[in-house]
């Protein structure tokens, strides 16, 4: 598997660089934390094309929007870096599953401060949560079992290859259109 050492490193130059917000959760206690990104043409440099600000979700690691990466269209999100610190998406590199979200690229900055994660895109997905919540929508029994079958499916996949998911809930686990979860 690829270390954030020998991942390519975002391009960099001697320009301003620019803070975004992102929501961090900390086990109870949420805080914004700044985190130093390049400009956004710094980015583009290095393959995204195109980012918006139409915001896909947000969790505990940071804020997904989405984005086209090499002629695809992917979801985005800044992940800031603690010391010493391997990042999951590292190792998610090289893995391919159904029932897990393909990681398409990492771009590390030089400082290894923080790292852009490029991700599938799941067009028309929903998030777990929201069937959940939807005080209207009754689950076939079968659905159900497919459902944890499924998450247990790609939770064994990355526990096999050394990965833990960290923040596994259900508004981050998505329904696609063929009743799969991911």
């Amino acid at each position: 598997p690829r270390s954030p050492q020998n991942l390519p490193q975002l391009k960099e130059n001697n320009k301003r660089q620019t803070n975004i917000q992102i929501k961090f959760s900390d086990f109870s206690t949420e805080k914004l934390l700044i985190v130093k990104t390049p400009e956004k043409f710094q980015i583009f440099e290095n393959g995204l094309v195109e980012a918006d600000l139409n915001v896909l979700g947000r969790g505990s690691f940071g804020t997904v929007v989405s984005g086209i990466y090499k002629n695809e269209d992917v979801a985005v999100k800044v992940v800031k870096l603690r010391l010493n610190e391997e990042l999951n998406e590292v190792k998610a590199l090289s893995l391919n599953h159904k029932n897990v979200v393909r990681t398409i690229d990492v771009l590390i900055n030089s400082n290894m401060n923080y790292a852009i994660v490029i991700m599938e895109r799941l067009r028309d997905s929903k998030h777990l949560q929201n069937l959940l919540d939807d005080e209207n929508l009754f689950l076939e029994r079968r659905l159900v079992l497919k459902y944890a079958l499924d998450i247990a499916t790609g939770l064994s996949f990355c526990h096999r290859n050394n990965l833990i998911h960290m923040d596994l809930k259900p508004s981050n686990i998505l329904l696609c259109q063929d009743d799969v979860c991911k």
